[in-house]
């Protein structure tokens, strides 16, 4: 894992929520991320998973506090030049589906493109090889409506790994994956930390956690439990604290079982 870069993702005391009046989504969090960290986030549904990442790419803006990447506050930033520091899969999105998948992954250069400018020749090479690089080839000559729903992931993280950003933030990316994909997705999350990505994942699945990255941060209820490695954070208490129910959890080697009894 590389550290070159001690604070690449600072998170100070955020505060959010969606109508002011109401229970905050997310409330008092911090985070300090060092370059090549890869962090998962999990959580129940509504703990505000998904909105920390909206936050952190700079499509929302936190009521309180303040989010930087390598020095610079991500709410100051351009659209462009925030395009080249931090890139975003969400869960789901209106995608363009008679898009031909190599033109749909070059709309990742648009950050480095001018004004009603062409790809240029490097960008489509650049596109065919991060298809390659993930295992999906052959998608080159397929069109987006023609994808099953796992392919389509695979798909959009090629589009965002062409904006060669420092920090990946990933919604969900191991949903609707068959075994073989989830794998791949799981390995390939680790490989991006390794070529010093900060990447910023979210997770359903505590398996994936902890296969996949270095830390794991636990939302529930509006608050973070617990942010450690996996082993410190994926404990029973601090997910029962977060589920609001009891939950227990087994460590078969680097392997978490959860349930919920009765």
């Amino acid at each position: 894992m590389s550290t070159n870069y001690p604070n690449a993702l600072v998170v100070k005391d955020l505060d959010f929520g969606y109508q002011r009046g109401e229970t905050l989504v997310l409330s008092g969090l911090s985070l300090n991320l060092s370059g090549g960290t890869v962090l998962a986030v999990v959580g129940p549904n509504g703990s505000g998973k998904s909105t920390l990442l909206h936050l952190l790419s700079g499509r929302l803006i936190p009521w309180k506090g303040k989010i930087s990447m390598y020095g610079r506050i991500v709410s100051d930033l351009e659209s462009k030049d925030r395009g080249k520091v931090v890139g975003l899969v969400p869960q789901s999105e209106s995608i363009p589906l008679p898009y031909s998948v190599p033109d749909y992954v070059l709309l990742g250069r648009v950050p480095y493109l001018d004004y009603l400018s062409a790809p240029l020749e490097e960008d489509r090479q650049l596109a065919l090889q991060c298809l390659e690089d993930l295992g999906v080839p052959l998608l080159r000559n397929r069109k987006l409506d023609e994808l099953s729903a796992g392919e389509l992931r695979m798909v959009q993280l090629a589009r965002t790994m062409i904006q060669q950003c420092r920090i990946l933030l990933l919604d969900e990316p191991v949903a609707h994956l068959d075994l073989s994909l989830r794998t791949r997705m799981q390995e390939i999350i680790r490989l991006l930390g390794q070529a010093g990505k900060t990447v910023v994942f979210t997770t359903q699945d505590f398996e994936t956690a902890a296969a996949a990255a270095d830390r794991v941060l636990v939302l529930g209820r509006g608050r973070a439990w617990a942010e450690g490695a996996p082993r410190e954070a994926l404990t029973g208490e601090n997910l029962s604290d977060a589920y609001g129910k009891e939950v227990e959890v087994r460590w078969v080697e680097d392997h978490p079982l959860v349930s919920m009894p009765g």
